[in-house]
């Protein structure tokens, strides 16, 4: 559909490309209000784990240790190929 077609008035054109803009324009709002709030979770989903490991390594130093010495490892191995 052209816009110069004869038996289409540019009223009616101009009335429903208003309408679908107005439609977009709530659904990218939608979009970003939801885009928000998983950035707000996954923020806070980080600081707790944050928290936790922290919480984690004062209660189990040596541990800790010796997991970060046998990832170290694994990924000298890994990257090392």
């Amino acid at each position: 559909m052209t816009l110069n077609q004869p038996n289409v008035p540019s009223g009616r054109v101009a009335d429903a490309l208003s309408q679908r803009g107005e439609q977009l324009g709530e659904k990218i709002d939608t979009l970003a209000d939801n885009a928000q709030h998983l950035y707000e979770r996954g923020k806070e989903r980080a600081r707790s784990w944050s928290e936790d490991l922290n919480q984690y390594t004062r209660e189990q130093p040596l541990r800790s240790i010796c997991i970060a010495v046998g990832v170290g490892f694994f990924l000298g191995l890994i990257l090392r190929r």
